[in-house]
């Protein structure tokens, strides 16, 4: 699995532990409007080049393990309205070219 998008799962407060799809390169979390966290099994996703967590309303945590995806280029989390505060681990993430706070 190299792309998955998880897209207007209302229901759900967490994904899947998909930290077993080691050849992931992109997620996509979209209008997932109970999604509150994501667990530290992000870090495990060391192929990951694409995170976007778009209109996510309810998204308050995002793990410090975020800071572990070395690959990653590209980093969305737009209209994510509650999130409290972004890991100090994000300064780690040195392939970062594109970050969307918007």
């Amino acid at each position: 699995l190299r792309v998955l998008s998880i897209t207007w799962c209302l229901g759900i407060t967490t994904i899947p532990n998909i930290s077993r799809c080691s050849a992931l390169k992109r997620l996509t979390l979209v209008r997932c409007s109970s999604l509150k966290r994501i667990e530290s099994f992000i870090g495990d996703l060391q192929s990951l080049i694409e995170l976007k967590i778009i209109d996510c309303l309810n998204l308050i945590d995002l793990p410090k393990e975020v800071g572990t995806l070395v690959k990653l280029r590209c980093f969305s989390l737009q209209h994510c309205k509650r999130l409290r505060e972004l890991p100090d681990s994000l300064g780690n993430l040195t392939s970062l070219t594109e970050l969307d706070l918007s």
